[in-house]
Order: C-alpha cells, then structure tokens, then sequence
C-alpha cells in the first residue's frame, strides 16, 4: 500500500511541478552573433526548426551577442540568424547527446533582404565540454560489425573501457547477469558506472550493472563520458553512458530483418566438448516510426527477438578431469555430469513504443514503454569455464520501463521534467542435480548448490527529479534535484543445501585420503535452530531446495524485503570568461538512505558526507582549432548492496560474536557491527559429517557445528567515492580529421574489502609468511567487510579520429594504463591471505591492461563506381595481457579458510595471461527499390580465428614452488595439479552471420 501511495504522489507530482531526469540526452547550442568588423550584435533572432519534427526554438542574442538554446535533441536543425539590417543567415546543424557547441555568426550588411545558406555539422570539436568523452551515432551501431547485435559492445570502442573480470564468482549471482560489465578506468565492474536511457537511470541498485540492453535497432546515439565534470551527474565512480532512443517524424520509415548464424559456418572452440560445439542464433525483427499528426506529433515502435541455442565451454582442467570427477560424485550418490548434451539457450523477446509531442513551439512531450522478457536457460552460475553443469542455473529476466519527459525552453531559461516507473524481477535458481549440495577445489572447479547466490530478486523503481537552466550574460547556470525510491524483494539462500571444499588431493583421494574426502562442510542455518538439532532433510535432494523440517524457516529467513531512497541537489555555474576560455564550476550532494525493514531491524548508518565539488575548463586556442580540456572533482557511487545485503539474511544478527583481540570491531559488535546467521558447518570433521549428510540428510549435532558468518560489517560504513581528474589537448587537422592526447586519473577509496576475522598470527612459515590458527575454536572462517579497499588508475590515451565524409570514417583510441588495487570484489578467492598483512595485497588490478587499441573504420564505395551499395566495416581489438592470481588450492597458513591462499611468498597477480587480438569484418550490400531498399551482409566475427585465452586454470597444488616459478601463460612451467596454466576461458573462435533487412 506504501508503495502504490508513493508512485501515486510521484505522478502527481509531475502533474504540478516540472520535474526532470538528469537532461543527459540532450544537446546545447551557443551562438555567437557579430557584425563584419567583429563586433557583437545584441538582439539579433537566432531561431531553430527540425525539418523532421517541426519543433521550433528561439532566443535573442543578449549584450555580449550571445545566444544560448538548451535542451534540444540531437540531430539535424535549421538555424536562422537576423538582425536588422543585417543579411540573414540560414544553415543546417547537427548536434550529438550530450553536446554542447558553439558557433560564431557574423551577418553580413544588405541593403536588401539577402540570405546565406551554409552547412555546419558542428560535428567538430567540442570547445565548451571539459570532459573526456566520445559519441557512438547511428551510421557506427548500424554498419559496423557486432558479435551479439548488442550496441552496448560499442563502448568498448571508447579510450580507459574494458571488460571487467572483477566480478565473476559463484558467490554473488547479480553479477553473472547477462549484460556486458564493463570497467571504466580500472575500477570493478559493480556499482560503479551510471548507465541513462533517454536521461533515466537504466541501472540496478541491488546488483550494480545495466539492465536488458534495447535493440541496438532502437538506439539513435550514445555519448560514453570517462571523465565527467559537471555534477548535473551522479551516483558513478567510474563512468557514464547517456544512450538516446529513436523517435518518429514526419515520414514513415521502418525496417524488418533477420541475422542468423549456424555452427556449420564456424570454427571449433578450444574449450568445447569434442564433437559437441553447437550454435543455433535468429535474431530477427521490426521497427516503424512516423507522424500521428504532421509538425506535431510522432511515433516509434519496434519489437525484436532472440532464438539462441549454443554448447558450453568447460576449463581444460574439467575436460580432462571429467572421469574422475563423475567417480567422485556418485562415490557420495550424487548424479554425474554430462558434458555432452547440454545447451545453454537464450530466447528473448522485447519492444518498445515512443510518442512525442510538440506542445507549442518551447514545448515537447515525449513518453515510453519499453518491455523485454529474456527466458535463459543452462545460465552460468560460476565464472566461464569454471563450473560443470550442475551449477548452471535457470535465469528468466523481465524487464519493464513506464517514462516521460517534458522540457520547456524559453529565450534564457529552461525547464526539464520527466518520470519513471521501472520494474524488474531476475530469477537464478537451480533444477535438477543443480539441487544438490556444491562440490568445490577453491578457484578450480564449482558443481551443484548455491552458494552466496541471489536465487531471485525484484527492483522497482521510481524516480522524480527536476533540472532548471538559467542564462545571464555569459553565465549558464544549472540547479535541481532527484528523488528515487526502490523496493527490493530477495530470495538468497547463501549456502544450500551445503557446500563441501576440498583440495585438489582430497577431492580426487590421494593419500593419506585415499577415498574423497571433504576437508571443510558448510551449510546454511536459520537462527531458530542455533543450540538445538536441525530437523533432517529428504537426501533426495532433486525434490526441493528447501525441502526438510527446516525448510520453511530456512525459506522465510532467507527472502528479505526492503526499500531505500535516493536524494540528490546540484548548482552549477558555467561561465564563459571570454569567447574562447569556459570555466565550470560546481557542488552535488546526494544521500542514499540504507535499509531499515530488514529482518535484522537495522542495517548501516546512513552516510551524510556526501559533497561532491567539480571544476572543469575548456580554452580554445589557434583559432578554435585547438581546445584544451581540464577537470577534477569528487564522486561518490551507489550502495554496493550485492556485497551488503549478507549482513541482513537469515533473520538478523547472531546471538555470540566471534572473541579475536586483533580485531578493533570485535570488542564493541553491538554497536559497531552487524552479521548474520549464515550458516553452521563443521571443520575437522568435515568429510565424515558431509558423507552423512549427503547420504541421508542428517545435520551434524550441535555439539559439533561451528559458526561460520559470511558477513560481519561495519555499521557506519562510508560512502565509496572516487578522485577523479583529466587532461587532454584535441587538434582539428581539417579535412574532417582530429587528433587528441590525454591524461586520466582515478583514485577510488572506501571500497568494500573482506577479511578472514578468525585468525590469529601464532608462528611463521618457512617462507616467512605468518602461520595462523583460529583465534575463537567455535567459529570457522568468519568474514568481516571494512571499507579499506581503493583502486587507483593512470591512463594516457591517444585518439585519431576521421568523421565520415567522402564515404568513409575512421576512429583509433589506444590506451596506456596501469590500474593498482587491494581487492576487487567480494569473493571467497578474493579475500586477503592474511588481514594483519594487507600490505601484501597491493598489485595490479584483475582490470589492469596496459596496452589496448581499437580501431574502427566504416566505407562506403562511391555511387558512380561498379561497387556502388557496398558497404565495408572493420573493428579491430587488441589488448595486452592481464595478471592472475597463482592459488595453492587448499589451506596453506592455518586459517581454516583455503580460498586467498597463494604459494610461496608470491604476490596477488603476478602471473601474466594471453593478450587478446581481435578482427571482425562486416560486408554489405544494398539493392534499392524507389524509396526502400534491401540489404543484405555478412558479418565475420574474430576473422583470423585467433585463440584468446580469457583466463587460465591457476592452482598450482603446493604450498611452495617445486621448481621455477612461473611467469607467464605458454611458459610451459606446470605444477603438481598438472592443469596449471592450461587454458580455463577463452574468447569466441571464428563465427560468421549473415544478414537481410528490408529498410522502407
């Protein structure tokens, strides 16, 4: 009832109050009038007309002779510009997302009414924007080859981007999502970039990546900001995507289409199963906009489907251990895994509808409904290559988006106004053998149960914000705010119905443990049942996740609800110093409230110290062909709530709390503290209370459970929040050609970090490190998360840069940076070896790429030449080599805890992997037919069929090196797990699509 009262009140008000949604789409256009002599002309006309809308904007120039005209949508305008006396002046701009640009007039004097027709695309450079940022338009989503059709891929073609590798665990489901994950200046994946559809926040609070990407058919242009300076933004540490939609006008225009692929045409993955490599892909579908009434109000509406079917990819480890691996399970009565028949799917089906409306001419309307509906099946839930079948998971995803925007432009003020409503619910839940209890060797292979893993979320969402623009001389000065409000409902079961570990050897039953046997049994508890015997639960354990004497409890207590809100207020003064020179200046602040209707009655304290100061300065030079770009601010990211919201599960705070001098937080929990009841597990006699278990579905007594809490965390947990500055000189070379040069920096702090608490130093190794014993023998390992994690990121970037024109273009970033942290993100391998040592956890990130370079090039042959409707497009990708983690594979220094544990006195990522080259290819042609046409393409993904190893298998299987240590992947130097550095994910092999669109 609280809810609906809440999106009652936010629909009203955006009825009574204008009210909008951070305006990211839009563009602004700075005209400065003069006379012949140079001298500013005040009070000239300066107007703009869409040809393909009718929408209308106007304003006069003020003393300085400066006209500014604000919130407009990219695209192609008209522009007039009179004054008495005065020749007119017409031409044609063209403005991007986000784009703020300035354009010098000078009126020649007529005696006569005369007009000047040009043409200006004002497609150059940007020499009012501080930040460091590149648009991706239409003509690039259209033709330039894309391996899954999903535009979002096109970021990756933008400096300081990469794919993140931070975020792939068994540990937290959210972040195996679908969606591309994306590190923007080093930093994890998660929580830390703001990702806007048509000015909305289009991201997930509780999982921290964007939702289901649109068709790339629906998108008009996207604007990638790596270094934003202004605070009309928020809530990212690392980067920004403003993506904008089509919308209709006043011709109809649509297509229809279809790409598919078949495993016939392709290579064979190195990782696949032997003679099962399968790919089966149609994505088809159709879009149609145009005018409800001419000049004054238009549609969009598209729809689009995915059928895919393909063969999973397995470690080399897994697909040479297969054998052994299935002996072992049926040892405990469990199934066996079949790497032979199984096919991960993914069939999808989304639209969209878009009405805009042209209310007066300083008025527009526009509202949306985008719905997508993603039934995935066989979804990985493990990292790729890492998990055998039983750990993948069904994933049905729905998405939802109800939103409007209204933006009223007067000569020097404009208001922007919108509304959203979001709905989402994801699902990650086992079937089948996936049902039955995890099998792990930490960081080597994962079968069965959940473990940590969200099984179901829900997000809704509204959201209420209101921007005012407002123009005095050569000031622009921008203020306003936000409200969101988010629900959540979870299901998390944590650990169910049990996770066995062992080592490399006990798994496999090398002596002394000649049978297999679990070294470490966990399993989630509900705190009702702490001090008295668990119910037994049916051993059949394909007949229910939950099903025993204490599955309703364990149910109810690990499917918390809650809601938060949002708050956020900015100014900003944009002050144009001289024609040439702007400085921005600015202050956000924002609040983020943190649960309190939570099981546990309370959750962290809520962090107030949210101020957020930017400045950023843009100076032209050489004539404006030259701009120099600079900013610096402070930013604060969202909540990381997938690696919170532990703290809650399982019906609230545990009733003893884990005694260890060496941690401060300990000796005050009540107040410092919260934790849950997570689970109880045994640790020395593991592999007799696992056998028993799993054999009958007998839990241990409680003479024999110890405590393990997976989620002790400060209270008054801070803010995350970033340092951020940049530097970049751009050149216009002319002939359509640019080059720039620039330097970013990152400095990100209050991360979330994990520690094993239940440990104490009590000697040391031979190799120096501390050897360590459990410091509270009724506790296992015990994790408590401290904001002490932080990233830092230099980058100097190079782009060269050809806008299309005499049929072709042509983009080339590279990168060359170095990204150092202490952590990545809450996993169990990922935990520090030793907390009283976090000195040895510094390294380079899991992020960390010092070379990357992409080009892309798009050509059209000339319509006079025998080519003429060809097409040719090229990306081409090439990355160095990323670092990995040597593990042992078992519990070297005592803790009882065997995940973090290195070999030898190693450091975090010391072993470089493969670097990644990749070339795709796309050819098209076109056939026209009066005012449609047919196109057809073949697209070549990965053309030169080049193995890039993602990731490497890295338990090396001894405490200490045995012979030279190794360096880098292909070395050829192996450990006792014979596996060591073989190849554990590698990139898609070649593939090739092909294409047919009817355009009308």
């Amino acid at each position: 009832m609280k809810k609906k009262r809440f999106v009652l009140s936010a629909l009203l008000l955006c009825l009574v109050a204008p009210v909008w949604v951070l305006g990211q789409d839009l563009a602004t256009l700075r005209v400065t009038v003069a006379d012949p002599s140079g001298a500013v002309i005040p009070a000239a006309q300066v107007s703009l007309l869409s040809n393909e809308t009718g929408a209308r904007r106007a304003a006069d120039t003020a003393d300085n002779g400066l006209a500014v005209l604000a919130s407009l949508t990219p695209g192609r305008w008209e522009l007039v510009v009179s004054a008495p006396s005065f020749r007119k002046d017409t031409r044609t701009v063209e403005l991007t997302v986000g784009q703020t640009a300035s354009l010098k007039v000078t009126l020649a004097i007529a005696s006569i009414e005369e007009t000047a027709i040009v043409s200006d695309s004002l497609a150059g450079l940007d020499r009012e924007k501080a930040e460091l940022s590149q648009v991706i338009a239409e003509r690039q989503i259209d033709d330039l080859p894309i391996q899954g059709r999903q535009f979002i891929d096109f970021v990756l073609l933008t400096p300081s981007v990469s794919v993140g590798r931070s975020t792939e665990s068994p540990s937290q489901s959210p972040l195996v999502e679908t969606v591309l994950k994306l590190s923007f200046a080093g930093v994890r994946e998660t929580h830390t970039s703001y990702f806007a559809l048509d000015g909305l926040d289009y991201t997930t609070s509780i999982s921290g990546v964007q939702r289901i990407t649109p068709s790339q058919d629906w998108v008009d242009q996207f604007r990638v900001v790596l270094n934003p300076s202004t605070v009309d933004t928020g809530r990212h540490l690392g980067g920004l995507v403003n993506i904008v939609t089509k919308s209709g006008t006043n011709e109809f225009h649509g297509s229809i289409y279809e790409f598919f692929r078949n495993d016939a045409l392709n290579a064979d993955n190195l990782l696949s199963r032997p003679g099962f490599d399968t790919l089966r892909s149609n994505n088809f579908g159709a879009a149609i906009g145009g005018p409800l009434s001419r000049d004054k109000a238009f549609f969009f509406a598209g729809y689009e489907g995915l059928r895919r079917a393909e063969s999973p990819i397995y470690s080399d480890f897994i697909l040479q251990s297969i054998d052994g691996i299935n002996f072992v399970k049926q040892f405990f009565g469990l199934a066996p895994e079949d790497l032979s028949s199984i096919l991960r799917t993914n069939d999808t089906d989304q639209f969209i509808v878009k009405l805009d409306h042209n209310l007066t001419d300083s008025t527009d309307l526009n509202a949306r409904y985008l719905f997508a509906d993603q039934r995935n099946e066989n979804a990985l839930g493990a990292p790729p290559g890492f998990g055998l079948p039983s750990s993948f998971r069904t994933n049905p995803i729905r998405d939802q988006t109800v939103a409007a925007n209204l933006v009223t432009a007067a000569s020097d003020f404009t208001s922007e106004t919108g509304f959203q409503y979001a709905h989402r619910s994801f699902h990650l839940a086992p079937e089948g053998i996936g049902l039955e209890p995890s099998l792990q060797i930490p960081n080597l292979l994962v079968t069965g149960g959940i473990v940590g893993s969200f099984m179901f979320y829900q997000e809704e969402r509204v959201q209420v914000s209101q921007t005012f623009t407002k123009h005095i001389g050569n000031h622009s000065l921008r203020f306003g705010g936000e409200v969101q409000k988010i629900w959540n409902d979870v299901a998390a079961p944590t650990i169910t119905p049990g996770l066995a570990i062992f080592s490399p050897d006990s798994f496999f039953g090398a002596p002394p443990d000649t049978p297999p046997t679990a070294e470490v049994f966990i399993f989630t508890q509900p705190l009702e049942f702490f001090g008295r015997q668990i119910p037994p639960r049916d051993p059949n354990f394909q007949a229910g996740l939950f099903a025993g004497g204490a599955g309703e409890a364990l149910r109810e207590a690990t499917s918390p609800s809650f809601s938060h809100e949002i708050y956020s207020a900015f100014i900003q003064d944009q002050w144009r110093i001289r024609p040439n020179l702007t400085l921005t200046l600015g202050l956000r602040y924002e609040v983020e409230t943190m649960p309190s209707d939570l099981a546990s009655g309370r959750f962290n304290k809520i962090d107030f110290n949210n101020i957020q100061p930017r400045v950023g300065l843009a100076w032209s030079l050489n004539g404006n062909r030259t701009v120099l770009r600079a900013g610096a601010g402070l930013y604060v990211g969202p909540t990381g709530f997938s690696g919170l919201l532990g703290t809650a599960i399982n019906g609230g705070p545990i009733g003893t709390y884990l005694d260890n001098p060496l941690i401060p937080q300990l000796q005050n929990p009540e107040e410092l503290l919260n934790g849950f009841s997570a689970a109880g597990a045994v640790g020395a006699e593991g592999g007799e209370a696992f056998e028993t278990f799993v054999r009958f579905g007998i839990y241990p007594t409680p003479e024999e459970i110890l405590q393990f809490p997976l989620g002790f965390i400060e209270r008054d947990f801070p803010s995350r929040e970033a340092y951020q500055a940049s530097l970049q000189l751009e050149h216009d070379l002319g002939r359509e050609y640019s080059v720039s040069a620039s330097y970013q920096y990152m400095h990100a702090l209050k991360l979330q970090e994990a520690v094993n608490a239940n440990a104490i130093p009590i000697g040391t190794l031979p190799d120096g490190r501390n050897l360590l014993a459990p410091a509270d023998h009724d506790f296992g390992f015990t994790f408590l998360v401290t904001p002490t994690g932080f990233s830092i990121y230099h980058a100097g970037t190079a782009t060269l840069q050809k806008r299309f024109a005499q049929g072709y273009s042509a983009r080339a970033n590279y990168t060359f940076s170095k990204s150092v942290d202490n952590t990545t993100t809450l996993q169990f391998q990922t935990l520090a070896q030793d907390f009283t040592r976090p000195d040895l956890e510094r390294a380079v990130s899991d992020n960390h790429a010092a070379h990357r370079f992409t080009l892309s090039f798009l050509a059209e042959a000339p319509q006079e030449s025998f080519l003429r409707d060809f097409k040719l497009s090229v990306l081409a990708n090439l990355q160095s080599a990323r670092f990995s983690t040597i593990f042992a594979g078992f519990d070297v220094n005592g803790d009882d805890f065997p995940f973090p544990d290195r070999v030898g006195a190693i450091g975090r990522n010391t072993y470089r992997g493969d670097p990644f080259y990749s070339f795709d290819l796309r050819l098209q042609r076109a056939i026209s037919f009066e005012a449609s046409k047919l196109e057809f393409s073949a697209e070549f993904f990965n053309l030169f069929n080049s193995v890039n190893v993602l990731d490497v298998n890295d338990v090396y299987g001894a405490p200490f090196f045995v012979g030279p240590v190794p360096q880098e992947f292909g070395d050829g130097i192996r450990g006792p797990v014979e596996s060591f550095g073989t190849p554990k994910n590698v990139g898609t092999a070649r593939q090739i699509q092909f294409g047919i669109r009817f355009r009308f």
